[in-house]
């Protein structure tokens, strides 16, 4: 599936776990992700890099910045969040 990414030139630091991501974005940034903390636990042995926010549109994608580019997210992502304003966090499995 192709999706849209605003580049924002934000990297995490090394180490970052993909609950570390959620947490982050569920206790500090207050998104609301309802996940089990059991499947939020399994989620520490995986990189920061396997969860990524993406748009379906390019023109929601420019709401986070205007230097686009195009992801293709595997089919057999999982979709975690969505922010309600054409944002959705995905954990991809390929990462």
């Amino acid at each position: 599936m192709i999706t849209y990414r605003a580049y924002t030139g934000y990297t995490h630091s090394k180490g970052v776990t993909a609950a570390d991501v959620i947490r982050y974005e569920r206790d500090t940034l207050g998104n609301r992700i309802d996940i089990p903390d059991r499947l939020l636990d399994s989620l520490e042995n995986d990189p920061a890099e396997a969860v990524i926010w993406v748009t379906y549109r390019e023109e929601d994608a420019l709401r986070y910045g205007t230097e686009i580019e195009e992801i293709d997210i595997p089919s057999d992502a999982l979709l975690i969040a969505e922010d309600g304003d054409g944002g959705y966090l995905y954990f991809r499995f390929d990462i």
